[in-house]
């Protein structure tokens, strides 16, 4: 049920008032159909782009972009079997170099890019498995700061939902 708005028609503001009403329908109507659109193209990218492209796209912040993905309960990637170096440093809110402290001690089981050993000076791309991710975060929790992971993205991984 629409409230009902009471408007004097003596009053000398009346144009005032009107155009103030027919303004915030307006701006109302124009953000409920940008978010719609925001998230129509959300749903399209997001499995080919990165979030930064997509928050560029949408003249958005790449936080505003993971939170409506979250909202839409859409995931931010497109493989399921293992994950990068940089991913488990997001998930797990730490840094790269703490990370590959972990892949070198073996507490952390990864693999390298196609089998192949990185050269000296190149990117090390490291393959990372979720089953060893889970495990790891199992065994080694207690190394894990509470405010700095993705705590929906362990859910995920602890639940076998990823």
């Amino acid at each position: 049920m629409r409230p009902l708005i009471l408007i004097d028609i003596t009053s000398p503001h009346l144009g005032q008032i009107i155009l103030t009403i027919f303004l915030a329908r307006w701006v109302y109507f124009t953000m409920a159909t940008r978010a719609s659109i925001d998230n129509d193209i959300l749903q399209d990218l997001i499995h080919t782009k990165t979030v930064t492209q997509i928050a560029r796209k949408l003249h958005r912040s790449t936080n505003a972009v993971k939170i409506k993905a979250t909202r839409l309960k859409l995931g931010l990637r497109s493989r399921t079997d293992w994950y990068t170096k940089r991913e488990v440093c997001e998930i797990l809110g730490v840094g790269h170099k703490k990370v590959q402290r972990w892949i070198d001690d073996e507490s952390l089981i990864a693999t390298w890019h196609n089998g192949r050993r990185p050269c000296q000076k190149g990117m090390s791309m490291w393959h990372i498995t979720t089953d060893a991710l889970k495990s790891f975060i199992i065994t080694h929790s207690g190394e894990l700061l509470g405010r700095n992971v993705d705590i929906q993205q362990i859910v995920w991984i602890l639940s076998g939902d990823v």
